[in-house]
């Protein structure tokens, strides 16, 4: 074997890894995007005048806990792809809280008394309770970085 061909090898090894790199960055860039129009879509629910989630709306509460789970879902199924770029799921997590407009983010902190009033709430639907400690769990890291 030449000298050339070593580096020839080498050059088509680069190739490759620079091909399978802009890929993953592509793909990554479609999840963060994904996640992107997830908070998009919690934030649709809060009230504009107030600037707040209406306390006595299930449905709407129903609907952000059901998208934040969806975003969880979505990391899940993509984690191998994230896993090339970042070297963990944990900083989408973190963009998709910080895209979470300020009154969900406290909805979701079991620290913060909407939680537990959600919690301690008779006529709240056991699902949408475990979905609210569901929520909490997957941004319970960002929930503690971004007090």
């Amino acid at each position: 074997m030449g000298c050339d061909t070593i580096f020839s090898f080498i050059a088509v090894i680069i190739a490759f890894s620079a091909v399978v790199f802009s890929v993953a960055g592509f793909q990554v860039q479609i999840i963060l995007s994904q996640l992107a129009y997830k908070a998009e879509e919690c934030n649709k629910y809060i009230l504009s005048e107030t600037q707040q989630i209406q306390v006595e709306d299930i449905p709407k509460l129903s609907a952000i806990v059901s998208t934040i789970i969806t975003a969880n879902q979505i990391l899940n199924i993509n984690y191998k792809i994230i896993c090339i770029i970042f070297k963990s799921k944990q900083s989408c997590i973190d963009q998709f809280y910080l895209q979470l407009h300020t009154s969900i983010r406290e909805l979701v902190n079991s620290n913060k008394d909407l939680f537990q009033k959600y919690q301690n709430e008779k006529t709240l639907n056991k699902i949408i309770k475990q979905q609210l400690i569901d929520s909490n769990k997957f941004l319970l890291k960002s929930i503690k970085k971004w007090q």
